[in-house]
């Protein structure tokens, strides 16, 4: 029987559409970047790809 802690073993929570649509949204007005920037970070994504996009 393994002693890991099984709250270790969980993914996190993650919503790829939203990173998408975050992503997405950037892109076609870009002007909202500033904004986006005041709530999220890269770490904020999931995902290695949309990390490295958003950085």
């Amino acid at each position: 029987m393994s002693n890991k802690d099984p709250w270790l073993q969980r993914v996190p929570p993650q919503n790829i559409e939203v990173e998408q649509s975050v992503l997405s949204a950037i892109l076609i007005q870009n002007d909202t970047l500033p904004e986006v920037l005041e709530l999220l970070s890269e770490k904020d994504f999931y995902r290695k790809a949309h990390r490295k996009i958003f950085a």
